[in-house]
């Protein structure tokens, strides 16, 4: 082999090692120039501190609306027998409801069925008869008159009044009043938590709600009901609307 070829060759390998070391060089001080990229503003990997609490904000209201389910229950030694038994009574509720001003679109079937009943002392149990069930859910706008819806349902036929529930019908001012205590009550509690550590809010970091209330429910006994001449008195009494936050704050101190 002439010396000009191997002198041709070694030069090409001085050239590849040259540049294997430099991108290992380059691997290297690569990471080494990205920490210390990240490590010039420290501030910027530092995570405040934060201080969480809840505040819970309550309105009290006056109902304005009440949802009261009621129906009929009735049971015969043959199903057809139940079940026709239970529609015509059914019928003529429905019909008290309406004399009673309930508009037809406040009213809506909930449950409808019709089951064989046992007598369960024997071996095997022995089918005795059929119950039929119809209930309806009904929207009552005058909560004065829930007494006396109750009364014109029992009196035409239904057997099962299952319970009433108050609401408000549009409770979206109620809330943000709620949510507005919510807050005021939240800081309030921030502003103890802070003073007892010795340290001091700067700033609100996240802010989130979970909002609802309850109906107060009034519940009647399910069997068959002699209402008294009186009237059956019916009290909407107060329900409360709360509102409850979350918030965490940013404290320096």
């Amino acid at each position: 082999m002439s010396s000009t070829l191997i002198s041709a060759r070694r030069r090409s390998g001085f050239i590849a090692a040259g540049a294997l070391a430099a991108v290992l060089a380059a691997t290297i001080a690569g990471p080494a120039g990205s920490v210390a990229a990240q490590s010039d503003d420290p501030v910027t990997d530092r995570q405040p501190a934060t201080l969480s609490v809840d505040g819970t904000g309550r309105v009290k209201v006056t109902p304005d609306v009440a949802d009261i389910t009621l129906g009929v229950r009735i049971q015969k030694e043959r199903a057809g027998a139940a079940a026709e038994a239970a529609a015509a009574t059914m019928t003529k509720v429905v019909e008290a409801l309406l004399a009673a001003g309930i508009p037809e679109e406040k009213i809506q079937t909930v449950a409808l069925s019709l089951n064989p009943v046992y007598d369960y002392n024997g071996t095997p149990p022995k089918v005795v008869g059929y119950e039929a069930v119809n209930l309806v859910s009904v929207r009552i706008e005058d909560v004065a008159g829930v007494g006396a819806v109750v009364d014109a349902a029992t009196e035409a036929g239904a057997t099962s009044v299952d319970g009433i529930s108050f609401g408000v019908a549009d409770p979206t001012a109620f809330e943000a009043e709620a949510r507005a205590a919510a807050v005021l009550a939240a800081r309030a509690k921030a502003d103890t938590l802070a003073g007892a550590a010795g340290v001091e809010i700067v700033g609100v970091l996240a802010l989130s709600e979970a909002a609802g209330y309850m109906p107060q429910p009034v519940y009647y006994a399910r069997a068959e009901m002699a209402m008294d001449t009186a009237g059956t008195p019916v009290l909407a009494g107060t329900m409360e609307i709360a509102v409850t936050v979350m918030v965490t704050y940013e404290i320096a101190g």
